[in-house]
């Protein structure tokens, strides 16, 4: 198992866009799903909301990574 978490890793660091994609969809996801879920929201209105925290959000945890590495 400790090989795949490896290999996993090492793919996310040859291919920095597939991590950054990554790393905006899935807190975009969560954040369309709860304000779908908890508010009520329509979709057209949640999605741009939620695009905006994924790529805020993805490009702090990239500044953060490049900083602490």
């Amino acid at each position: 198992m400790n090989g795949r978490v490896r290999s996993g890793d090492s793919l996310f660091r040859t291919r920095p866009v597939l991590w950054f994609l990554l790393a905006v969809t899935v807190p975009a996801l969560g954040y369309v799903a709860s304000r779908l879920s908890i508010s009520g929201e329509s979709l057209a209105s949640a999605a741009p909301l939620g695009v905006v925290f994924g790529v805020v959000f993805a490009a702090v945890a990239a500044l953060a990574k490049h900083v602490l590495e």
